[in-house]
């Protein structure tokens, strides 16, 4: 019987049973193609690092839980409370602190493989980051963030900054 997978244990003790869950490329769904890639750049070592220390998620997917208020109006208490503290709708899901390539660092939206919307808001954050010096893509799917993140990386030796980028250990995450 399949132990459960714990969200808050990603890329630890559970990275081969993420693996295994997960194995199914073509049809994952959005978050779970994004806590593949998590849990292999967590696996990807930067010099004496991991990769994976400077991937964040942006938190700032919809759907949140709403309320009425005594005048009847609907509203979402941790949405406002997001936007009041500087959540942007549309910024992208994964942002990779590293400075790679001329690029100030890179930023993710990831889409599931087939369909996966982009909106408006997203558009324009790609744009307005590309402006800025970000690496600013769209992925559909793990696969092809995988790719993204390997090919800004950089395979081997960064001669800029002289750490090795070492995706081998990595790669039984497919």
């Amino acid at each position: 019987m399949a132990r459960k997978i714990k969200l808050s244990d990603i890329g630890g003790r559970y990275a081969d049973e993420i693996d295994q869950a997960f194995s199914h490329n073509d049809s994952l769904s959005e978050s779970e193609a994004q806590i593949k890639l998590v849990n292999w750049c967590n696996r990807v070592k930067l010099g004496d690092e991991v990769l994976g220390e400077y991937l964040h998620h942006s938190p700032n997917e919809g759907k949140k839980e709403t309320r009425i208020s005594k005048a009847g109006r609907v509203y979402c208490p941790q949405g406002q409370k997001n936007k009041n503290m500087g959540t942007r709708k549309g910024y992208p899901d994964l942002v990779l602190e590293i400075a790679r390539q001329g690029y100030h660092g890179l930023r993710i939206e990831l889409k599931v493989k087939k369909g996966g919307q982009v909106t408006p808001e997203q558009r324009e954050w790609i744009e307005r980051l590309t402006r800025q010096g970000y690496k600013a893509v769209i992925a559909r799917g793990f696969d092809e963030a995988k790719q993204i993140i390997t090919d800004y990386m950089g395979v081997g030796r960064n001669q800029k900054h002289d750490l090795e980028c070492d995706i081998t250990n990595a790669e039984n995450s497919r």
